[in-house]
């Protein structure tokens, strides 16, 4: 970083900048410059090679201003500083965009200092010093200045040292990364799910190779709108850095700047541009993630060695759709979202019938639609698996294909063994998959094994920090083991941080009750009402004395007929209605619903398990026989 220097002249390239008489000059010719732009120039030089965040600009430049005012004053500023110097942001010479965060001058910078600077006397009491004459004193003299300059080079030399060595060892330790979203620098927001999509792909490429921690998408994806300063995303996710960049389209060329950031001292400690014809993405992608991965010095199995990607060229309208498409599902709110996500996989395959991916992406929407009980199990379940081994016909270490079909086979064909061998694929392949060892974590607390699912929970909550159904699911399978207070502490936590997180919601309220905290529970089943906008059933649960409510409560939602055939067996099983419950279940079975896996820990149907109806309904799905639900 260059010392500020009020009296210093910079150059670079053909530029040559005066900030005391806020000159820029090209090959000697002055330019045009507004002020702000001049100041926000010299702002990038003084510190050339280092970032400077957009909330240092706008402090220096707009002190006083609103958060949009400002952050329209610098954008402004620094479209006006780039046309000026002839920068092209997608390909920068000087002014390097850092998303999110700010700017980098990255252009050798040389400093012009006057001969003489204004303001100071031409000599001085130093230089009008008569010379000793004596030999010996003059000696001595040198001798001091030498022993004088060996100390200083001494420290010099240590200080230099120690930095180096602080650096190499913070090389060495980059052994877990977050790639951040990525950043269009077209400015259409139509565009962000291709933007969203490189982000994606270099998320699981990287993932899949060797000993790296690989932070979730679904975390980092936190970091899109909600800029940080990389200490305390270091701190929120557990990274010692983040890959992060921008792209540009130019024609049919894609432009990638991508550079890999410690989080521990804002050191960059790897840049490099990309671009290839768009038809080359996949190509490109794979170029990226080599690159971090070498940078890390990540080791590489002979497999890994192979390119990642099969390198063929890709439809590009087929990506395009396949991109929509994983934008919908990665940010449904409702089954709708999921359906158009569905269109798009089915646009992509009928423009590349051989598009692996798409077949993906539709097993998981339709083991999605199952789950949520939108279409049934019946249903769900073999279109699910046939588009699982589709896609893995097409690749067969597609990571998330194999974990679709795991999913599959155990939810809906209750093909426990298998599903097991395919969970297990899938983390052989991904083993930084958040989501995979979080489903895999609750099919061992579906089979009892809960040292197996603590262990796989907390290995998703790590790669996942940020996750408010991996930490809501984490305190269910405290609720599987009855142990409810904790499983209570664990849902209200999350709770605090979102009060409308419906899963956390529908699982305290059973939780109160399984404990007999009626009281608490009626309060949060009207909480769950509220969210589902049942308000008919709530006004009419609110008239009832408060001691009625509870199971009020619960017999309004089994009349209302709002509930599915599984949920309406736990209702039922809470009023001690138990051969109505279990006829529910036999409906739910009968369906093929997604939920029947958990009727042989579910704590709801204790007074029922040894109903010789609930033991064949157990037989029928093919249950593995559980372990203590407290070991």
């Amino acid at each position: 970083m260059l010392e500020p220097n009020p009296y210093s002249v910079y150059t670079f390239g053909p530029f040559r900048a005066d900030f005391v008489s806020c000159e820029v000059q090209k090959h000697g010719i002055r330019l045009h410059v507004q002020n702000q732009p001049v100041r926000a120039l010299q702002m990038l030089i003084e510190r050339a090679g280092r970032l400077v965040t957009r909330q240092e600009l706008i402090d220096r430049l707009w002190p006083g201003q609103t958060a949009g005012e400002s952050d329209d004053s610098l954008n402004s500023t620094l479209k006006k500083l780039r046309e000026s110097l002839g920068d092209d942001p997608g390909k920068p010479l000087y002014i390097e965009t850092v998303p999110r965060r700010g700017y980098r001058f990255i252009a050798p910078v040389q400093v012009e200092t006057p001969k003489t600077a204004p303001g100071l006397p031409k000599s001085t009491a130093a230089f009008d010093r008569k010379p000793e004459s004596s030999a010996i004193a003059r000696s001595t003299g040198r001798l001091r200045l030498g022993l004088a300059a060996l100390v200083v080079l001494g420290l010099v030399l240590g200080v230099l040292v120690s930095q180096y060595l602080k650096y190499a060892a913070a090389d060495s330790q980059t052994r877990s990364i977050a790639v951040l979203p990525f950043e269009d620098l077209s400015g259409d927001t139509k565009q962000d799910y291709f933007a969203e999509g490189l982000t994606d792909a270099l998320t699981t490429d990287l993932a899949e190779l060797g000993n790296l921690k690989v932070i979730s998408r679904a975390s980092a994806s936190h970091y899109k709108t909600n800029a940080q300063p990389l200490r305390q995303i270091h701190d929120e996710l557990g990274v010692d850095a983040v890959v992060e960049g921008t792209l540009a389209h130019s024609g049919n060329r894609i432009r990638v700047n991508a550079r890999l950031v410690s989080t521990i001292d804002d050191r960059n400690l790897w840049a490099q541009s990309f671009e290839r014809d768009a038809g080359d993405i996949l190509v490109l992608e794979d170029d990226v993630a080599r690159s971090v991965a070498q940078r890390v010095e990540v080791a590489l199995t002979p497999q890994q060695r192979v390119p990642l990607n099969d390198g063929r060229p890709v439809n590009v309208q087929a990506y395009q759709a396949l991109l929509t498409g994983m934008h919908a599902l990665n940010t449904h709110r409702t089954n709708n979202d999921l359906r158009k996500s569905l269109e798009q996989f089915d646009e992509a395959l009928s423009l590349d019938p051989k598009f692996a991916e798409a077949y993906a992406g539709k097993a998981i929407v339709y083991n999605l639609l199952g789950d949520y009980d939108a279409i049934a199990g019946s249903e769900a379940g073999p279109k699910a698996e046939e588009a699982a081994r589709q896609a893995l016909a097409l690749n067969s270490s597609l990571a998330y294909a194999h974990s679709a079909l795991a999913f599959a086979l155990w939810k809906y064909d209750w093909n426990w063994k298998d599903a097991e061998s395919e969970f297990q694929k899938s983390l052989e392949l991904n083993p930084n998959n958040a989501h995979t060892h979080h489903v895999y974590g609750i099919f061992l607390a579906c089979k009892g094994d809960f040292n197996g699912a603590d262990e796989h929970i907390r290995k998703a909550r790590e790669l996942d920090p940020l996750s408010m159904i991996i930490r809501t699911n984490a305190s269910w399978i405290r609720y599987f083991q009855r142990d409810f207070p904790k499983a209570e502490v664990g849902f209200l936590d999350v709770l605090k941080v979102d009060p409308e997180f419906l899963p956390a919601r529908l699982k305290l309220w059973i939780a109160y009750a399984e404990e007999g905290k009626t009281q608490q529970a009626e309060a949060e089943l009207e909480n769950v009402m509220r969210l589902y906008g049942q308000d008919k059933l709530l006004q009419s649960v609110q008239k009832k004395k408060p001691e009625e409510r509870y199971e009020a409560a619960l017999r309004g939602s089994v009349d209302a007929n709002i509930l599915t055939a599984y949920e309406r067996a736990r209702y039922l099983a809470l009023l001690g209605r138990k051969r109505e419950a279990i006829e529910a279940l036999r409906s739910a079975a009968a369906e093929q619903s997604a939920w029947i896996i958990y009727i042989k820990i579910e704590p709801v149907f204790e007074a029922m398990r040894n109903m010789p109806e609930f033991v064949e309904l157990a037989k029928r799905a093919n249950f593995p026989e559980p372990t203590s639900p407290g070991n």
